[in-house]
């Protein structure tokens, strides 16, 4: 069989290695379905199949009470940093400051960022705490899924906001700062099984695969740190 598996687009640079090592050591298929991080739970509501998503926690409890998610199931994944990421590499980076990034976003001429996306949301968020949205709202340069970090990478921009995981996925560019965690732009995604799924063996085994402490490292590596839920 091949599990489904709903997953947020800043994971793709992420997930691939995780599945090639499962599919290696279990011989089950795994498919990856990416979207962006609201459209997850979007697709699930309105009925869409999968047997494994990831997706903003803040989102499963709802899909719980429509009978969409398995409780059981959910599970912390990752969390994901915000990153400023450029395709100048005599730029050096950051330590990422409030201070830093405020002067970094005030002096940038042309800033990307995901429209719809929940990074691209903690970014405005951001900028509006830092107190410089209204003055860079002008060079603000809303695109599609994957856009920002390629138009950073081609020169389009001076800068664009993106997943940490995103940033070490694309070739060409650096992260130049990494917000910290009091700014509140990390993003945290966790994984659930669908209810007909949390019947099946093989889904389970790729939710256990997921989440096994073995592969922190890993993650870490491609920018996820592990977390847990609150209480």
């Amino acid at each position: 069989m091949t599990v489904a598996c709903l997953c947020p687009v800043a994971l793709t640079g992420t997930l691939p290695a995780l599945v090639e090592m499962h599919t290696r050591a279990t011989g089950v298929a795994v498919e990856l379905i990416p979207l962006l991080n609201p459209e997850v739970p979007r697709r699930i509501a309105a009925g869409a199949d999968y047997d494994v998503a990831l997706t903003n926690p803040v989102y499963v409890r709802a899909l719980v009470a429509l009978g969409r998610a398995d409780p059981a199931s959910h599970r912390p994944f990752g969390r994901v940093p915000l990153a400023i990421a450029t395709s100048d590499a005599a730029a050096g980076t950051l330590a990422g400051l409030a201070g830093d990034l405020a002067t970094l976003l005030r002096a940038a001429a042309a800033i990307a960022y995901t429209a719809d996306g929940t990074s691209g949301q903690m970014f405005r968020d951001m900028a509006l705490r830092l107190g410089v949205l209204a003055e860079i709202e002008d060079r603000l340069m809303p695109m599609a899924a994957g856009e920002p970090i390629r138009a950073a990478a081609r020169g389009d921009c001076t800068l664009a906001a993106a997943p940490l995981t995103t940033v070490r996925a694309t070739a060409g560019v650096t992260a130049l700062a990494v917000c910290p965690p009091d700014l509140g732009t990390d993003i945290d995604m966790s994984v659930f099984l669908s209810p007909e799924a949390a019947a099946r063996p093989a889904a389970r085994a790729f939710l256990d695969h997921l989440t096994d402490p073995g592969l922190d490292g890993v993650l870490a590596d491609r920018g996820v740190g592990r977390f847990a839920f609150p209480g």
